[in-house]
């Protein structure tokens, strides 16, 4: 019995810590889902040149988790984080704002810059209705492709959104 035992330690303690990893909120459960909308997000500029963080657009996400059945997992920890594929500049190009302000999706007086690109991301929860919004900002000077990654529940939930600033071929 001893011989079996010693192989699957490791394993044990590795669920167990993950487990313990997951935060104060109960994991969701097997078959939950968590969705990003918009599902994607494309801006087309003309002459693009050096990356002027004072050129940009701020565009509202909501973030939702739910249940197998579609009930909402409120209180869900997030970890949202920005990415970067491919980028004309070393300048940072997209910034994560909270939208608690009085205006949704709006950057206004209640809203905070929470992350930018390349950092540790912004963790949050969902609200009682399984939902979170975030505001990301991107600069529209130049172009690039990168992600905005959201990890739900102590990573057992995952989804991206592809966000692009391309050239008009026009």
């Amino acid at each position: 019995m001893r011989k079996f035992l010693k192989p699957i330690a490791p394993i044990l303690a590795s669920v167990m810590l993950l487990q313990g990893c997951q935060g104060d909120g109960d994991a969701a459960p097997v078959g939950s889902t968590l969705t990003i909308a918009p599902s994607e997000v494309t801006w087309t500029i003309s002459n693009p040149g050096a990356c002027d963080p004072n050129v940009y657009a701020d565009r509202l996400f909501v973030i939702t988790a739910s249940d197998p059945t579609g009930a909402p997992l409120g209180e869900t920890d997030l970890l949202m984080t920005l990415q970067l594929a491919g980028n004309t500049s070393n300048s940072p190009v997209m910034t994560l704002i909270s939208d608690t302000g009085s205006e949704p999706g709006v950057v206004d007086a209640g809203d905070e810059v929470v992350s930018d690109v390349g950092d540790g991301g912004y963790t949050t929860k969902t609200n009682d209705e399984g939902i979170a919004k975030i505001i990301v900002r991107m600069t529209l000077s130049c172009t690039y492709k990168g992600s905005l990654d959201v990890f739900g529940s102590g990573g057992l939930l995952f989804n991206s959104v592809s966000l692009a600033v391309e050239e008009d071929e026009g």
